[in-house]
């Protein structure tokens, strides 16, 4: 896993955007915030695309 610099207000708004997007999904346990890719949204609009990663 990389991890990569940038201020908490700049990652939660991009965050925001992907979570509308319903491109990734969240749950928190406590403080910790968890972030996966949705598969099924990239299978229904980019059939493939995560296997090319």
């Amino acid at each position: 896993m990389k991890k990569v610099s940038s201020s908490k207000s700049n990652t939660s708004y991009h965050f925001r955007i992907l979570s509308d997007a319903e491109l990734i999904k969240e749950r928190k346990i406590g403080q910790v915030r968890y972030i996966s890719i949705n598969k099924e949204t990239f299978e229904k609009y980019l059939p493939n695309f995560l296997d090319t990663l």
